[in-house]
């Protein structure tokens, strides 16, 4: 199987006045979507500046990005996906680093001046109809590139990570065997199209016929509209809790968690109140989830990150490393030295992330092999040591970080988040630790988590390495 007809173009036609996209004060339909979608292709066809194999996109959560989407992956290109918290220049070197010569964004602010490629604005115009009479095709290639999407970078240089449809039609297959979509429900599009875990989103809900909801409110709008399903990050989640009592609302019937660590408090509050959470690991080099928690989850079971999906296969290497390959993963790098395939010989892919399987088949994480750092001789997983701070009552959020140290080469620092009503107690988490945590595992200094931490899926921990140093000098 080399190609399948576009999702969107087949509900079109066979439920053309179903939902799409479902917004605060409008709703597409499958046919309206998919005349937007041909508009689109008319112009990648027509217009000399979009007719390159690789077209960037600057993604807004609108139907606009939506259609473009669609559109270019109808008509094989390779759609290059760049983040709008990137500073202009960032944008620059990706969209090179990926060879595109035109991005589409809302604005010339989305390029420097000086940037080699032109930057061609997002009609929002209504649709031809001469346009909507023509013939387009309506069918997406599985093999080929379709996405470059660029990983946080927050270790170092971003990486952008190239996906064919095959991985995202896998991934989504498989997804739906945990947590299976209908027709009518609703997912939220409460991430980035520039990660992979919102991009996903778009994937699930046009194989399953469902519709994707434009949030106004990311907190309200959960329980005051029919919203059956959603991905969230951990303070995501946390927001939702606080900004909410009781129950869900009786239509929610899942909440995917994972972007990182999820706090043991927090899944003890969302359990407790019943609500649908499902723990979860993927990456982007394997096109979103990698395992995820099942439907009704003991509380056990939501303290690990669940079962390996179909379509997926992961191994624990000697070294605790895992190891990952099968439909949905990537089929190559682009960094700026050129494309590159970072897979052994049996098309594993390491994944820079420590863990194990426990005897019921469920993935544990415990660190990151770039993390882990060696004190006075002892290995030391920085997670460890904040998983155990985070298990306090009185801490939010923590991320350990290791700094130089002349008596035993490097020692722990951590950042600490109190929770709501506590103030910051260095004390207090040393007392708390105590039967917890080695003696030599235990954070040397306590800092308080910073007010101006950027706001990102994931915890930059190059900036706090730099301040704990800074702080420790």
């Amino acid at each position: 199987m080399f190609a399948i007809p576009c999702p969107v173009a087949l509900q079109a036609r066979h439920r053309p006045g179903a939902p799409a996209v479902v917004a605060p004060a409008r709703t597409w339909t499958y046919a309206a979507l998919d005349a937007r979608i041909r508009t689109a292709q008319h112009a990648l066809q027509s217009k000399p500046q979009l007719r390159g194999l690789s077209i960037g996109l600057l993604p807004r959560r609108d139907v606009q990005t939506l259609a473009w989407l669609w559109a270019c992956w109808r008509e094989r290109r390779r759609v290059v996906l760049v983040s709008a918290r990137w500073t202009p220049d960032e944008r620059a070197d990706a969209l090179q680093m990926a060879g595109a010569a035109t991005c589409l964004a809302d604005d010339d602010d989305a390029l420097p001046a000086a940037a080699p490629m032109a930057v061609h604005p997002r009609s929002r115009k209504a649709e031809d109809a001469s346009v909507q009479a023509r013939s387009y095709a309506s069918t997406l290639q599985l093999q080929g590139d379709a996405t470059v999407i660029f990983t946080s970078g927050s270790t170092g240089q971003p990486k952008g990570v190239v996906h064919a449809w095959r991985s995202h039609f896998y991934s989504a297959r498989g997804a739906a065997r945990v947590l299976p979509l209908r027709p009518s429900d609703c997912w939220a599009l409460s991430l980035p199209l520039y990660h992979i875990g919102g991009l996903a989103i778009v994937m699930r809900a046009a194989l399953a016929g469902a519709a994707v909801a434009l949030l106004d409110n990311p907190v309200r709008d959960w329980t005051t509209r029919r919203i059956t399903h959603g991905s969230l990050v951990a303070t995501q989640l946390k927001r939702l809790l606080e900004a909410t009592d009781g129950p869900p609302p009786p239509w929610l019937r899942g909440l995917l968690v994972g972007g990182g660590p999820v706090p043991e408090a927090l899944l003890d509050e969302a359990f407790a109140r019943g609500w649908p959470v499902h723990t979860t690991y993927g990456s982007t080099e394997m096109a979103s989830q990698v395992t995820t928690s099942p439907s009704g989850a003991a509380r056990e079971t939501l303290a690990t990150a669940g079962h390996v999906l179909p379509y997926r296969e992961l191994m624990v290497r000697d070294t605790g490393e895992l190891a990952v390959r099968g439909p949905t993963r990537c089929r190559a790098y682009l960094t700026p030295t050129g494309r590159t395939q970072p897979f052994d010989a049996n098309g594993w892919l390491g994944t820079g992330d420590v863990g194990h399987l426990d005897a019921e088949g469920r993935l544990h994480i415990t660190g990151r092999v770039d993390h882990q750092f060696i004190s006075g001789g002892e290995n030391i997983q920085p997670e460890t040591v904040a998983r155990a701070l985070q298990a306090l009552p009185q801490v939010a959020r923590a991320v350990v970080v290791s700094v130089p140290d002349e008596e035993f080469g490097a020692r722990p620092v951590a950042f600490v988040e109190p929770t709501p009503g506590t103030a910051f107690a260095p004390g207090c988490y040393r007392t708390g630790l105590q039967g917890r945590l080695a003696r030599f595992k235990q954070p040397d200094r306590y800092l308080l988590w910073p007010s101006d931490l950027p706001p990102s899926m994931k915890i930059d921990r190059a900036l706090l390495t730099k301040r704990a140093r800074q702080a420790c000098d």
